[in-house]
């Protein structure tokens, strides 16, 4: 098992999702790998593990809909509170207002 990825690309892709997600040096994943099917499974736990607080998140979110749509509708009043006044402006110079 080798990081090449010219020549082997497909497993130095998984080579680097797996020291991504896990934090370690490309070095230590490669030689802890044994096989193609060893290295496979590492990435899967790996990118599992790093998706794993977003996914409870998500599941949190999507319990409360009304509080995800609380604050869409703030960010929406602040974004127009804040972009207003800049908008505006710019009509004015070009002669729109």
């Amino acid at each position: 098992m080798r990081h090449d990825p010219g020549a082997k690309p497909g497993v130095s892709n998984l080579i680097d999702l797996v020291a991504g997600c896990t934090g370690r040096r490309v070095e230590d994943v490669v030689g802890a790998a044994t096989t193609y099917g060893a290295l496979k499974k590492q990435a899967t736990d790996a990118i599992v593990a790093v998706l794993a607080p977003v996914q409870q998140r998500y599941a949190e979110l999507a319990e409360d809909p009304g509080y995800v749509d609380q604050v869409y509708a703030d960010g929406a009043a602040s974004c127009l509170e804040e972009t207003t006044p800049v908008l505006e402006a710019a009509r004015s110079a070009i002669g729109l207002s």
